[in-house]
């Protein structure tokens, strides 16, 4: 995986520009492989001014995200105010990613076949050793806050096993779409490795994950609802909390 390590949910709702331009180690690469000076300082002007946009792109997320908490945890919000709210993310990533395309053709045009070469053996042997570390970890169950506030919050017992049936299935859902995003997450890695990756190429990536983002909201949003209907004002704000381990 040249992107390296992102964590799905992550990608699915509010990360940031991972896509379609980092691999690991790049600028460090370019440093140590572009030996032209000229050219050297050129494209790492080009990276800076690229991890500024995304920085300042990231930045907008994380405001959005306390946004969405706020919209999730009040009772009376609509439907249409969350589906507007998810267009409207979606339609801002739209334009970052093109612009994102852009600035990865932008510099991988101006290196040399044999330099992007030695760029991305360095990136994949940096993303080989983070994998292995990562192996070694035990992954939490993201879910597993959300099922302890479901059972410690939800007093009537009918109300709180409908309760666990709806985020079981809200955690089916998820992972068949994880499973999605790993099958396109692979394709990524073949296209970022490529020097000569078009424009089309990584816009139709780009669409790919819109799509299975598209699907995780209209999912978020089914359960925001279904949960209401079997709490009260005191458990929905407590079980609603639980979701922002999950959504982030």
């Amino acid at each position: 995986m040249i992107v390296g390590i992102v964590t799905l949910f992550t990608i699915l709702f509010f990360g940031g520009a991972q896509e379609y331009f980092f691999i690991e180690k790049l600028e460090k690469g370019v440093k140590k492989f572009v030996v032209e000076k000229d050219r050297s300082k050129e494209i790492l002007a080009d990276l800076k001014l690229t991890k500024s946009m995304i920085k300042d792109f990231n930045k907008a997320r994380k405001g959005k995200l306390s946004e969405f908490h706020s919209l999730n945890l009040n009772r009376t919000v609509s439907r249409e105010v969350l589906e507007e709210f998810f267009d409207e993310r979606v339609a801002e990533r739209k334009i970052f990613q093109k612009k994102m395309i852009e600035r990865r053709l932008l510099f991988t045009s101006k290196i040399e076949d044999d330099e992007w070469e030695e760029i991305i053996n360095l990136s994949d042997a940096s993303v080989e050793k983070k994998m292995s570390k990562l192996a070694k970890k035990k992954s939490p169950d993201l879910f597993e806050s959300v099922m302890k506030s479901v059972k410690s919050n939800i007093e009537d017992q009918d109300n709180q096993s409908k309760a666990i049936s709806i985020v079981v299935n809200f955690k089916n859902e998820y992972t068949k779409l994880l499973e999605e995003v790993n099958a396109v997450n692979s394709v990524e890695s073949e296209l970022l490795s490529d020097k000569n990756s078009t424009a089309q190429e990584f816009q139709s990536l780009a669409d790919d994950m819109n799509q299975l983002r598209e699907k995780a909201y209209m999912s978020l949003i089914d359960l925001h609802f279904k949960l209401k209907d079997i709490t009260n004002d005191g458990e929905w704000g407590k079980v609603m909390k639980s979701i922002y381990k999950i959504v982030r």
